[in-house]
């Protein structure tokens, strides 16, 4: 396991808004880009280190909420489509979307509230999931994630 931060979520946070207000390739935010690569789990995705439910076999793993927030953020840089890293915190969400088990000692998880249509794309939800995992292409077409054809670059009807 590498260490990572208390937290990494709330960098990840820190890292997503800044790329959104298009900082995504300062070089003053590249030092945190370089942090969160450095603090990856084992298993692909990022995770708290803080306990609050406890700790069972569940907290063993990365969280899917903060490895989206941190791929969300990430997808504003050119690492997004050439990072092995980036690769392996794609593959961690593809299983966990086969799985949906609550993962991580934030026990975030594919639940029923997931799957259900919501806006603003703020929240842990289909639609948000949709639209981070869209930005990587080994996404579009992988067959565990049953929403792939919303990928397709050409509709039929052009």
């Amino acid at each position: 396991m590498t260490s990572s931060a208390i937290y990494p979520c709330q960098t990840a946070h820190a890292a997503c808004t800044l790329a959104h207000l298009g900082c995504g390739g300062d070089p003053r935010l590249a030092v945190t880009f370089q942090h969160l690569l450095a603090t990856q789990f084992d298993g692909g995705g990022w995770r708290c280190n803080k306990f609050s439910y406890g700790r069972g076999p569940e907290s063993e793993f990365a969280n899917p909420g903060p490895t989206l927030i941190a791929l969300d953020a990430f997808r504003f840089t050119d690492r997004a489509n050439s990072s092995p890293e980036l690769d392996r915190a794609v593959e961690f969400l593809l299983r966990h979307w086969v799985t949906r088990v609550p993962l991580g000692p934030c026990h975030y998880g594919i639940g029923t509230l997931f799957l259900q249509v919501e806006y603003p794309f703020a929240g842990y939800n289909l639609f948000y999931w949709l639209h981070v995992l869209s930005h990587y292409d080994r996404v579009a077409s992988d067959p565990r994630f049953e929403v792939r054809d919303c990928f397709r670059t050409k509709s039929p009807h052009r």
